[in-house]
């Protein structure tokens, strides 16, 4: 067993004859983050719930603190989700529009019974004020505030019950750039103080590369890449990676940019038996054997990496 905070062993997650994840393994360290990054689809929030216990594996086993959660009884469970906490993409739907934002920040204080009466109230304001609110916010409604400001609640919130672990998942997704530079600073900093350990889901490669020590590329369900931030994001060697690289925006208009087209193949529901990425990829050497035979991870170049062709520079 490894001495890891966070632990996915080659987990499977099916939903009826469409498999989700396929045989994902990773770790993540106190105070590391790991960001999981690919295409709407692939997988990332399943594998985000999975590792919170929120849904039980079909196969393989994810373990928090050396705890397999799909084998702890209901008491022991309730008790280890102090430990870990989900930070929504969406908080506008996360946040009941009944309640204010006070009532919401405090809702893991009530269930865990951590504080009442004027402690909760001092609680509630001093975690409004470290994620950089007002504490007077405690008593507005969530649709009296701004999109960066129910985020933030909803982090004040994760905060409450002093997690280890937050599985993020696209926390940054709906928010202005600005705002997002503010939120991701906000995370980097919470990090440090507080020691987290970050599970970070995101499509936007960019931000991924600004937070996270190690990416996992997720291509229908499975790592196809998985290394260091900056060689898995910088110098991409995977075809879907570099794929997904190439698509976004030069940050000087007119740079060089390696520019990818995919084949017109749409993926259809069933997988094939050979690289997930076969039907769209756009390799020169790409042959018979990428639908045929499935490529194992395999170290290359300070990454491992699934392809029949790493060795091939084009």
């Amino acid at each position: 067993m490894s001495d890891a905070l966070v632990e996915a062993e080659r987990v499977v997650k099916r939903y009826g004859t469409v498999c989700a994840v396929d045989d994902v393994s990773f770790t993540i360290d106190a105070g590391e983050t790991l960001a999981l990054v690919g295409e709407s689809g692939s997988g990332k929030s399943t594998l985000g719930r999975l590792v919170l216990g929120l849904e039980a594996p079909t196969g393989g086993r994810c373990r928090v603190e050396g705890d397999d959660l799909a084998t702890l009884p209901a008491k022991a469970l309730r008790a280890r989700r102090r430990r870990m906490q989900l930070v929504p993409q969406d908080p506008a739907a996360a946040l009941d529009p009944r309640r204010t934002i006070g009532a919401s920040v405090a809702e893991g204080l009530v269930i865990h019974r951590l504080a009442a009466g004027e402690a909760r109230r001092r609680r509630v304001a001093a975690l409004l004020e470290e994620v950089g609110l007002d504490p007077a916010l405690a008593e507005r409604y969530p649709h009296e505030c701004s999109g960066g400001q129910r985020q933030r609640a909803c982090l004040a919130r994760a905060l409450a019950v002093e997690p280890v672990f937050l599985v993020l998942d696209e926390p940054v997704t709906a928010l202005d750039v600005s705002v997002q530079a503010q939120v991701l600073a906000l995370l980097a900093d919470l990090q440090r103080r507080r020691g987290l350990a970050y599970l970070f889901i995101a499509h936007d490669l960019a931000v991924a590369r600004q937070l996270a020590a190690r990416v996992a590329v997720l291509l229908r369900g499975r790592v196809c890449e998985e290394g260091p931030a900056e060689a898995v994001l910088g110098r991409p060697r995977h075809p879907y990676t570099r794929a997904l690289r190439s698509a976004v925006p030069a940050p000087v208009p007119g740079a060089a940019r390696e520019r990818i087209l995919l084949r017109d193949e749409p993926p259809g529901r069933a997988l094939p038996a050979g690289c997930r990425f076969a039907g769209r990829c756009w390799h020169p050497a790409a042959d018979g054997s990428c639908r045929d035979e499935a490529p194992p991870l395999r170290a290359h170049e300070g990454r491992r990496a699934a392809c029949h062709h790493l060795e091939d520079p084009r």
